[in-house]
């Protein structure tokens, strides 16, 4: 892909859509039209799920494109001529605290919920005031 002479900011619209391909499959074609897309509408935005990419020219739905990720450690990503965003791929980890015992030396207890160690507490000290 021969761009000739560059901009600094078209040479930083480039990187953009480069950087895309890190996230995605991208053939040749592709790349120059997210290049032109974005050097054409300076309100263009393109906004990427893990299976497609919507180009939109300000609010308008310009075209969607169906893409294949290279990965999936993302869950959106944001491009325009002066941002290019990741909102990476949260999976929440459940973990269970409290109430039990350990009977290992490397795992973890609480020994009891603090609100149990409350309840106990209440009740001993009502049982010692009586």
């Amino acid at each position: 892909m021969d761009y000739g002479e560059l901009s600094y900011n078209e040479i930083i619209r480039k990187k953009k859509v480069m950087d895309l391909a890190s996230y995605f499959y991208l053939s040749d074609d592709l790349i120059n039209e997210l290049y032109t897309f974005l050097l054409t509408f300076p309100s263009a935005a393109i906004l990427c799920g893990r299976a497609n990419m919507t180009l939109f020219n300000g609010n308008e739905n310009v075209k969607t494109i169906t893409v294949q990720p290279k990965n999936y450690t993302f869950d959106a990503i944001r491009v325009t001529n002066t941002l290019f965003s990741v909102t990476p791929h949260y999976t929440p980890t459940t973990r269970a605290y409290g109430g039990g015992r350990s009977s290992g030396g490397s795992s973890w207890s609480s020994g009891g919920g603090s609100s149990n160690n409350n309840n106990n507490n209440n009740n001993n000290n009502n049982n010692n005031n009586r």
